[in-house]
């Protein structure tokens, strides 16, 4: 449930970049045919901010984007991650220039798509389009970064995502508001702006458009610890275009700017809701606002409405369990080739029910369709007998999905082929079988509001959006913990010490950002860690504090933030003792140790172990880690390959003869001097002479080269 919850919020979420329009110039030679050549290339754009690099996604076409999925930015073979937002974009800013990039996702199947590999430029930034599906081109004809005539970006494609203006100054917000032409910019829209502060507190303001659509914001925030959210509404036909950006946060170097833009003036569209695509709505009565509670156990609080104008509730209520939302379903597939079936035969389960059952449903209508196609409606059909199967002979000749309806919301299984032999295909869907804890109340429309839930002594808080006339708002609040922590860490001996990288993230779960405190957040790092480093990528962001673990010095914005670095940690007698407090606790993190001959790992219940071969040799995996916040993670690697236990008992040896020394030299400054006759053969005098310089090296603690030199060749006198 948490977890579920949190992806809702972040499928959202992108940091403030520069997100700008490319033009890709038009051949002769068709348009799709342009787009299909430039998948993958890096075009550069010099409109973005230096070190930017933008990565979209799209599925087939440019019209269709894939949101909320993860995209692998391989920096100096250092990788980092980054979520598509609404428009299909992942954002990676801050690289250094001449670094070597290359971008990767996955596709459904989980089938890497890459782009050329290429260098940071020294000015301006990076756009690659990625497609996780064949290229059908569509979506008008029009290149991916491309808009308007003469060339100008696509105002609706751009609205809501702000983009960074050097020429800017620092804490200053431009607005521009349009109906998806940029010479239709209506004057005197009242254009919000709520602001939600890592203090916890709010602000709001109001301006109208200006003959050109614009408004400015001044003097907001520049150290980050303010997530600000832009919204309007817009009228067109018998209604209003909802139109809300995602959270803005400035940075201490320049301004922001970006478009609000709903559809054509002459649109027959349906109303526009951008509110609605970052927390799907539910059927609600005109003048009412419903409040859903995510992940909530605990609701012995209270829900409240608040006007973001002037702060004061609009109303409050205890929050009650709703009815089931069969609406909400989780589904699944999975395809199992049958070399027994004739080529095109599909026998089909369909599974699930509400809440745990997984029976067999019947009168499930099942569509089998290529899966290069987006059209859902066209393809041979079946329904499911009482036994919840279905037998289908099909002339596919490639790649294929079903489509299947569960509560009449359409549910699409992973791809399949069958060309060469027949499989079977099961298909599972479950749905709430309880409702949801909510609290509805009256709100009239036109006005800027949010939610909040109070219990335990935590308060939780909504999206800011606006109330519409003609149908009621759902919005959702998610009551899981504002911070959480996650590694993903691999490990292996390096000399006498094992060498731990990877990386590290810090979720924020809220829609504020979190400031730790004047001194930043502290990561910790297990107990007697040595040489911290922080990735070249994330130092702007993050620094080593000795002796405790990383710094992060800048709040962290919604959804969190993520940095790589690496440590060592001692070996001794081929043991490491690893105890690393959590003062957040843990989910769902894994550590991964370079096998050798004799590793045992002693670690916390119930965590697992998988042997994942790579390149680099065979890992042993453990995970998924689990730790609740203020206890330790706690575990020892046995097995390790180490020093000879000769070298251990001598530098016993040497540190007891330093003592030794130093209490002989004591007694001879108080006795008399007595000359001293000595007939000590050469190697013995030689052997005298190596402990002697060796032990003036551990007493100043200077030149390890010399050290090992001294050591190797007592080993060889002593035989």
């Amino acid at each position: 449930m948490m977890r579920s919850a949190a992806r809702h919020m972040r499928r959202t979420l992108v940091l403030v970049t520069a997100l700008g329009a490319a033009v890709i110039a038009l051949t002769a030679a068709p348009a799709a045919a342009q787009v299909a050549a430039a998948i993958g290339k890096p075009l550069p754009s010099p409109d973005l901010a230096v070190g930017l690099v933008t990565v979209k996604v799209v599925a087939g076409n440019a019209s269709a984007p894939v949101t909320g999925t993860d995209v692998t930015l391989v920096v100096n073979d250092v990788p980092r991650q980054a979520r598509t937002d609404s428009a299909g974009r992942a954002s990676f800013p801050g690289l250094p220039p001449g670094a070597t990039a290359v971008a990767k996702v996955l596709d459904e199947d989980k089938t890497a798509h890459e782009s050329e590999k290429f260098a940071i430029p020294e000015s301006g930034g990076t756009r690659i389009l990625l497609t996780t599906r064949p290229w059908q081109g569509g979506g008008g004809g029009a290149a991916p970064f491309a808009g308007g005539g003469a060339g100008m970006p696509n105002p609706r494609k751009l609205s809501g995502e702000p983009r960074g203006e050097q020429a800017d100054p620092s804490g200053q917000l431009t607005v521009r508001v349009t109906y998806d032409d940029f010479q239709d910019t209506p004057e005197g829209i009242a254009v919000a702006l709520v602001g939600y502060a890592a203090d916890d507190s709010t602000s709001y303001q109001v301006e109208r458009t200006d003959k050109a659509g614009r408004v400015q914001f001044q003097d907001l925030d520049r150290s980050g610890g303010t997530s600000y959210f832009a919204m309007a509404l817009l009228p067109r036909n018998d209604g209003l275009d909802r139109v809300t950006s995602i959270p803005v946060l400035f940075d201490s170097q320049s301004g922001v700017r970006m478009v609000l833009s709903g559809e054509k003036r002459s649109s027959q569209a349906p109303a526009l809701d951008d509110f609605a695509r970052a927390d799907p709505q539910v059927a609600t009565p005109a003048g009412k606002v419903r409040v859903v509670l995510e992940g909530a156990g605990d609701i012995s609080g209270k829900v409240a409405l608040i006007d973001a104008a002037t702060r004061k509730p609009l109303g409050q209520a205890a929050p009650q369990l709703a009815p089931p939302d069969l609406s909400r379903i989780q589904s699944a597939s999975e395809f199992l080739p049958d070399n027994k079936l004739p080529a095109g035969t599909l026998e089909i389960l369909v599974v699930g029910g509400s809440g745990p059952n997984n029976d067999p449903l019947k009168d499930v209508e099942v569509r089998v369709i290529p899966a290069a196609s987006s059209d859902t409606d066209k393809g041979p059909a079946q329904v499911t007998g009482a036994d919840g199967r279905l037998r289908m002979v099909l002339p596919a000749t490639e790649p294929q999905r079903a489509v299947f309806t569960i509560n009449g919301r359409p549910q699409i299984s992973k791809t399949f082929d069958i060309s060469k032999a027949g499989g079977k295909l099961l298909l599972g869907a479950r749905w709430e079988d309880t409702g949801r804890p909510e609290a509805v109340f009256d709100a009239g429309p036109g006005l800027t509001v949010y939610a909040e839930y109070s219990a335990g002594g935590q308060r939780y808080r909504s999206m800011p959006f606006q109330t519409l006339e003609k149908t009621g708002s759902k919005v959702t609040i998610v009551t899981v913990p504002r911070i959480q922590f996650q590694f993903q860490l691999e490990a292996d001996v390096e000399d006498e010490l094992l060498a731990v990288r990877g990386r590290f993230v810090v979720i924020n779960n809220s829609w504020a950002p979190y400031r730790a405190g004047p001194d930043g957040l502290i990561v910790p790092l297990p107990h007697g860690f040595k040489g911290a480093v922080v990735a070249d990528t994330d130092q702007a962001e993050v620094s080593v504090a000795p002796g405790e673990g990383f710094r992060l010095m800048r709040p962290i914005p919604p959804e969190g933030r993520q940095f790589h670095g690496g440590l060592s940690m001692p070996v001794d007698r081929g043991t490491v003792s690893w105890q690393l407090d959590l003062p957040l606790g843990t989910d769902g993190s894994q550590v991964a140790i370079k096998q050798v001959a004799g590793l045992r790992v002693n670690t916390p219940p119930g965590v697992q172990k998988e042997n994942r071969p790579t390149p680099q040799g065979i890992y042993q995996l453990y995970g998924p880690i689990g730790i609740p916040a203020g206890q330790s993670m706690v575990m020892t690697i046995e097995g390790l390959p180490s020093r000879p236990a000769w070298r251990w008992w001598l530098q016993l040896i040497i540190g007891l003869l330093v003592v030794a020394v130093m209490l002989g030299g004591l007694a001879l400054a108080l006795a008399a001097r007595r000359p001293v006759a000595t007939d000590a053969g050469p190697a013995e005098a030689r052997k005298q002479q190596l402990i002697d310089e060796l032990v003036e090296l551990e007493r100043s603690t200077a030149d390890p080269k010399r050290r090992e030199q001294l050591l190797a060749e007592l080993e060889r006198l002593w035989g």
